[in-house]
């Protein structure tokens, strides 16, 4: 069972080091995660979702590596929310099956994504009827009409963001395999991430 996590930002404590290294500092992000509508219908219309959103609070550039995560390869919801019901039960959501490849000897630059001062990074997670033609969908009929729904960040979407340099895409994937793989093969640490509250929805 997944469960979902609150985070907040941590203030440090205040220490003196001799030449402090600003790439390895703690970068500070926010994420939000917030439904598209007070009640999800059913039927599927209006269409509800939950949409997140994450905010870097940097003033230098942070790309991280979100290959093998829920954000560039999801096989169902739970890798993004966990959500309960009003007896406290898991929703168990459709989930695809698919396995991580593990034969390229470096991440494609798609699976890297820039994090700016100001920026919003977005992206919508829709609760679909299953269609028959292709299996995909389903989520609506996880839920049941009439109860209420309790939300928040699943773990596996807060374990996301492990993988962080400081610095331009560009710049950090310059160069031949061999110096992309030295440059990020070194653990990065966890950030601090400040995120928001549980929040409820009802189906009809």
């Amino acid at each position: 069972m997944r469960k979902g996590s609150n985070f907040s930002v941590v203030k440090p404590t205040i220490c003196i080091m001799a030449d402090p290294s600003p790439a390895a500092a703690q970068p500070r992000f926010s994420l939000s995660l917030t439904p598209t509508e007070d009640v999800c219908h059913l039927k599927g219309e209006p269409r509800f979702g939950f949409k997140l959103k994450i905010l870097s609070l940097e003033s230098d550039v942070i790309t991280i590596c979100l290959h093998q995560t829920p954000l560039k390869e999801i096989h169902g919801l739970e890798e993004i929310v966990y959500v309960t019901n009003e007896e406290g039960e898991e929703v168990e959501w459709p989930y695809g099956i698919g396995c991580w490849e593990h034969t390229d000897p470096f991440p494609d630059g798609l699976f890297f994504e820039e994090f700016k001062l100001g920026v919003p990074y977005e992206r919508t997670f829709w609760l679909d009827k299953e269609d028959p033609a292709t299996a995909q969908g389903g989520e609506l009929g996880a839920l049941e009409a009439g109860k209420m729904y309790k939300v928040q960040v699943s773990e596996d979407l807060i374990g996301a963001f492990s993988k962080w340099r400081r610095g331009r895409k560009e710049e950090l994937l310059a160069g031949g395999l061999e110096e992309k793989k030295e440059r990020w093969e070194e653990g990065s640490g966890k950030i601090s991430l400040d995120v928001s509250e549980p929040f409820t929805f009802k189906a009809v």
